[in-house]
């Protein structure tokens, strides 16, 4: 009687947390998961791997795992944490094991780690990879060989793959006590999935934002600047760029002489506005990868706003710039070149092929040493292109 009033209360148990779980207030986040406290995960393995010592065998890992706790910070919440029950069943190939046949059961703790909502890398793909381990103790109720032990330390660890929210693949690396092996699978997810906000990473000023947005921001304005001084100041100079009509851009192909790969950097005026402002258009191509801002300058060159696609959401992102905050020319060591005033570094004259055509164009030499290190610039510029 005592024994099954412990069944109760271990399933009652069960239900309660399982239940508080499934009803766990969701906040939205900019970097989750695809799990939600409470969701049942149910899975199934097929390995080739190698009782210790012998040659390889197949084995079988079904399970079901109950998610319980997902830690969130701000609007940061990737991290999932459960409870897994898991079996398996070997089929060994060595004639030399005693029997060709284990099985076990066990019980295991798992940890999530998802990537909805990171977009610097392939948020095609990365938004559906969810990394995952289990580390427990299995219980042995057949054995390879008759003096192994029946007790045994288990972890499984490798990477879903979410065909849709509820239908993963799986791939990783499993190790049943003397069993080892590399696996494939199948999980089927039933439970909500908490939402993946829109990344909204303006600040107006007087606007208090979450420390993991604000941290998004930065890294969308650092990379920003990069582009943004690669297109205007390449090599400590900018050349004058008012003779841009609304519609006209120019594509800027930078090669280094220790490195093989071209980096093209496209800069287009897109409207110039009755207070003097202009927006632009800039992107940087590198392998394959393309990055695309568009940006509001002030008639002395100071950044006012800026807005980029958001591939992640499909959606475009905007940032104001603080006061204070946006480069300027002038707060760098730069100075504006025109045809008038780059005579002291024309070296002569050439006629170049490009994709846009070919140009009678100036060569423009500059070159400086600090320290150790020296740096040697070349512009081939036309007055025909912008």
């Amino acid at each position: 009687m005592m024994k099954n009033k412990k069944v109760v209360y271990l399933v009652l148990a069960l239900f309660l947390v399982f239940s508080f779980s499934s009803t766990a207030e969701e906040n939205d986040v900019w970097w989750g998961s695809w799990y939600s406290p409470g969701n049942l995960a149910f899975s199934v393995r097929g390995a080739y791997e190698t009782p210790s010592g012998y040659s390889a065998g197949v084995g079988i890992y079904p399970g079901a795992e109950l998610l319980l706790y997902k830690p969130s910070y701000e609007s940061i919440a990737p991290f999932d944490f459960g409870l897994a029950a898991r079996g398996h069943i070997g089929i060994g190939f060595d004639n030399s094991l005693d029997n060709s046949l284990s099985a076990g059961i066990g019980a295991l703790a798992t940890f999530h780690i998802g990537f909805r909502g990171i977009e610097f890398i392939d948020p095609a793909i990365m938004a559906k990879l969810d990394y995952f381990a289990e580390v427990g103790l299995g219980f042995n109720l057949m054995n390879y060989n008759d003096d192994d032990d029946n007790l045994v330390f288990c972890t499984l660890t490798g990477v879903n793959y979410f065909v849709n929210p509820t239908v993963s693949l799986s791939a990783g690396y499993n190790k049943w006590g003397t069993v080892s092996g590399a696996f494939i699978g199948l999980q089927l997810r039933f439970g909500p999935s908490p939402d993946i906000s829109e990344l909204v990473i303006e600040t107006p000023s007087g606007s208090m934002a979450a420390p993991g947005k604000i941290m998004m921001a930065q890294m969308y304005v650092s990379q920003f600047y990069a582009i943004y001084w690669y297109a205007f100041a390449a090599g400590g100079f900018y050349f004058d760029d008012s003779t841009y009509e609304e519609g006209e851009g120019t594509v800027w192909a930078l090669t280094s002489s220790d490195e093989k790969d071209e980096l093209l950097i496209e800069k287009a005026l897109l409207k110039k506005n009755a207070d003097g402002s202009r927006w632009w258009r800039v992107a940087f191509t590198s392998d394959g990868d393309r990055f695309v801002y568009e940006y509001r300058v002030a008639p002395d060159f100071t950044l006012l706003e800026m807005k980029f696609k958001d591939v992640g959401e499909n959606k475009v992102g905007e940032y104001t710039f603080k006061e204070g905050e946006g480069a300027q020319y002038g707060s760098a060591s730069v100075q504006p070149i025109t045809s008038d005033d780059y005579g002291q570094y024309r070296t002569g004259s050439q006629k170049i092929t490009v994709q846009g055509g070919t140009f009678s164009t100036d060569l423009l030499e500059y070159g400086f040493v600090s320290g150790e290190d020296s740096w040697s610039y070349k512009w081939w510029v036309s007055k025909d292109v912008p």
